[in-house]
């Protein structure tokens, strides 16, 4: 899907795909938030690392831009451009692959905490079952004696 190729905000209070924001603030530090975290001041909401110039990024550049931002530039510059832009998005993935198995290790330990508790709590039904059946069987053997004793009396 699309969603599987975009990138999340790095800010977890926000983590929404940048691209429905049409634009990225992207920082030395690698922060892409270009939501009311950038109006306050100039510093990284993420690490308060000074941004001296934050560059803001357009994620969905026009097609006259495309064409004319790297138009005359050298091959060696272009590639070498291409590469720091493929470096970004392969430390942007990673870092969202990161996150996701955290998310997804606290989710199984959630649920073998959850499965344990509700193991326990089957057990101590099976237990009150079982003390129910003895009392009902206390029950009727003691009803027994009773009538016996009363026959016999």
């Amino acid at each position: 899907s699309m969603a599987e190729n975009e990138l999340r905000c790095n800010n977890l209070r926000c983590r929404t795909y940048v691209a429905q924001q049409g634009k990225a603030v992207v920082t030395t530090c690698s922060l892409p938030c270009a939501n009311a975290l950038f109006t306050q001041g100039s510093s990284c909401p993420a690490c308060d690392q000074h941004l001296d110039q934050p560059y803001e990024t357009y994620l969905n550049p026009s097609n006259d831009y495309k064409a004319s931002i790297l138009a005359g530039l050298p091959p060696g510059l272009i590639m070498e451009i291409t590469a720091r832009a493929l470096s970004f998005w392969t430390y942007q993935t990673s870092q969202e692959a990161a996150f996701q198995a955290v998310v997804l290790r606290n989710t199984q330990d959630r649920l073998a905490q959850k499965e344990q508790h509700f193991a326990s709590g089957q057990l101590a039904i099976k237990r009150l079952d079982l003390i129910k059946l003895i009392l009902t069987q206390c029950m009727v053997n003691s009803r027994v004696r009773v009538f016996l004793v009363r026959v016999v009396a």
